[in-house]
Parts: structure tokens; C-alpha cells; sequence
């Protein structure tokens, strides 16, 4: 049987939402290469406490072509965290490819499909944050283009307060 529970149990800290903002962006970004380059998603905070976290979620609509000289065909990507004033550090890396083609045979690749990364961030300040999304092709051999056709990509950025 379930039963419905009407309170949390003492002790658990649920937080609240203390601000949220939103960028929709549909311009198309393309690029083969094999370093990091921004994808056009970026959008500032201001924490309203240096103990708030920053709940940042990513959807980007992505096409990855691969030119058929390589069978593995992926991206990669990460989100960059610069505080007003300071210097720009990853917040969240993904160690491995997170969109992946494996081709069997040497004929041209394309793969459609949705990004979606969530990462609570610690800033630990008051001061504006801006975020922003980059992307990299794991083989010059493969293109990725972001906001593709006529798709919006999304980047939200929620303050949780402690």
C-alpha cells in the first residue's frame, strides 16, 4: 500500500527559490573544432546571499554531422562561470562525450536531438554571475551545430537559497 506523506521530517532543509531567470536563444552556432568555443548561451545572476546556489539548467537543440572519415562522431560540452570582476571557471565539465554517433560504415552521420545538462552551482558571492555554454567536437572530422533550424536552445538560471 502507499501512503501520502504530509511533512517532511525534521531537519531537512528544503530551501526556496529566490529568483529565476531565463535566456532563449535561436541564433545557429556551428563549429569543427576540437577546442572549447561558445554556443551564444549566456545569462547573468545577481545571489542574494554568498550561501544561495545557482541551479543551472541547459537545453540546447544540437545536430552533430559526421563526414564519414572517422566512425566515432560526438561533442562535448561545459558550462563557464565568470563572476563580475573575476576570473572564468568551469562549473560543470563532463569528462566523456555526451552525444555520441557510432557509425559502422564510412557514409555521412547526422544526429538530431536535445542537450539537457542540470548542475547546481556554488558561487559564493553577491556580486553578478554570468554562465554561459561552450562546445567542442571530439574529431576536426565533425561538425556541431547548436540552435539548428529553427529551434530555441534555453539556459535557466535558478538562485536556491540556503
Amino acid at each position: 500500500s502507499i501512503s501520502a506523506v504530509s511533512a517532511l521530517p525534521s531537519g531537512i532543509d528544503t530551501g526556496k527559490v529566490g529568483q529565476v531567470v531565463q535566456q532563449e536563444y535561436a541564433t545557429r552556432v556551428q563549429s569543427s573544432s576540437t577546442s572549447y568555443a561558445d554556443n551564444g548561451q549566456t545569462l547573468a545572476i545577481t545571489p542574494s546571499a554568498t550561501s544561495s546556489k545557482i541551479l543551472v539548467m541547459v537545453e540546447t537543440q544540437i545536430q552533430i554531422y559526421g563526414n564519414g572519415n572517422n566512425s566515432n562522431y560526438g561533442g562535448r560540452w561545459k558550462i563557464v562561470r565568470t563572476p563580475a570582476g573575476g576570473s572564468a571557471a568551469d562549473a560543470f565539465v563532463n569528462p566523456d562525450t555526451m552525444l555520441r554517433i557510432l557509425n559502422g560504415y564510412t557514409g555521412n552521420s547526422y544526429l538530431m536531438d536535445r542537450l539537457n545538462i542540470t548542475h547546481l552551482d556554488s558561487p559564493n558571492t553577491t556580486s553578478a554571475v554570468t554562465y554561459k555554454v561552450m562546445q567542442r567536437a571530439t574529431t576536426t572530422d565533425i561538425q556541431i551545430t547548436s540552435q539548428i533550424g529553427s529551434g530555441k536552445s534555453k539556459l535557466t538560471l535558478m538562485e536556491v537559497l540556503a
